[in-house]
């Protein structure tokens, strides 16, 4: 407080009456201050190396114009241009090709059988039998591929026909023949057995879990509480009702009007009045049924006797023994 008093008048005046150390300013030759406590000396300064008094300087002012310096950081760093290093490109190992794309190029590979024909009938008699030999192998190689497909099939079949003519026709076969042939042919003729289906691996079964299922066989338990009628309550015995309670309580007056019972044969005046409508006496006409087809216009006694008629040949029919024995009841116990 003396010090902050005193301050006012001359900053020498605090020095005086405040009587304590003022610390020196860090500087680069009392930065090893302590250092004694270790078991190994300092190391001796080296001239042009380590923290120098304007490296200090450098930092005080940095640690007051921080912000600035952040700000000139540029956003967008645009990095110099460097013409890449030529390499040798001859001793780069290719990629693998696909597998249809080897397969279509080994193809196209071979040439056609038309050139390789006719350079061996040109040059085979004074190129040697070598040289012919490798001739045959590519021939063959270039009939082998997917261009010459069909015009192979074709090849094969007049080979094939030609070996035949050339091997003349087949004799018939004897019966010593057949009979040595015998056991081949009986065996041809046997069903062949369908292939069965692999048997299905059967999962082992777990043993069963006594335990548990004893746990769970024993009942469960439940805790059961009786009803109980529980008394009425004092301030209920005591308890007066209301005007509106009593209003509320009463039965609504519908229930007591009740009508009087309807008495038997009692007409009503206005039905013996009623006079009927065409409509209505047409209704109760009884309804008109067909006989034989034609339209009965009034119904009586006399129209229903002939509506059911029965064919001449069934009153002339004669019944057999066989009719006659099932038409009787069957008798059960």
């Amino acid at each position: 407080m003396v010090c902050t008093a005193a301050r006012a008048s001359s900053p020498q005046a605090c020095t005086a009456i405040s009587n304590e150390p003022v610390q020196p300013k860090i500087t680069y030759e009392n930065r090893n201050i302590g250092v004694e406590i270790f078991p190994n000396p300092a190391k001796p300064k080296v001239e042009g190396k380590g923290i120098t008094d304007k490296y200090l300087e450098y930092m005080e002012w940095f640690g007051k114009h921080w912000r600035l310096c952040q700000l000139a950081i540029p956003r967008l760093h645009n990095k110099k241009f460097v013409r890449p290093e030529e390499k040798d490109t001859y001793r780069k190992i290719l990629p693998k090709l696909a597998d249809h794309v080897a397969f279509f190029t080994e193809q196209m590979s071979s040439p056609t059988v038309r050139y390789l024909t006719m350079n061996k009938l040109n040059h085979q008699s004074h190129m040697g039998k070598k040289w012919s030999k490798k001739m045959r192998k590519t021939i063959n190689k270039s009939w082998g591929t997917i261009y010459n497909y069909y015009e192979k099939k074709k090849r094969d079949m007049r080979k094939y026909k030609l070996k035949r003519l050339s091997q003349g026709k087949k004799k018939k076969m004897s019966g010593k023949d057949l009979k040595s042939k015998e056991e081949f042919y009986s065996n041809l003729a046997k069903r062949k057995e369908p292939p069965k289906p692999p048997p299905k691996e059967k999962k082992p079964k777990r043993e069963p879990n006594l335990e548990r299922l004893g746990e769970m066989a024993v009942p469960k338990e439940r805790i059961y509480t009786p009803p109980t009628i529980k008394p009425v309550s004092k301030a209920a015995l005591k308890y007066n009702a209301t005007e509106r309670l009593l209003v509320i309580s009463r039965p609504p007056p519908r229930y007591f009007k009740i009508l009087p019972p309807l008495i038997p044969g009692k007409v009503k005046k206005s039905a013996l009045k009623y006079v009927a409508t065409p409509s209505f006496l047409k209704m109760t006409e009884p309804i008109v049924r067909h006989c034989g087809g034609k339209p009965i216009v009034t119904q009586t006694e006399t129209d229903n006797q002939d509506c059911f008629t029965v064919k001449p040949s069934a009153l002339k029919y004669k019944i057999t023994a066989r009719i006659k024995k099932l038409a009787e009841p069957k008798e059960r116990q």
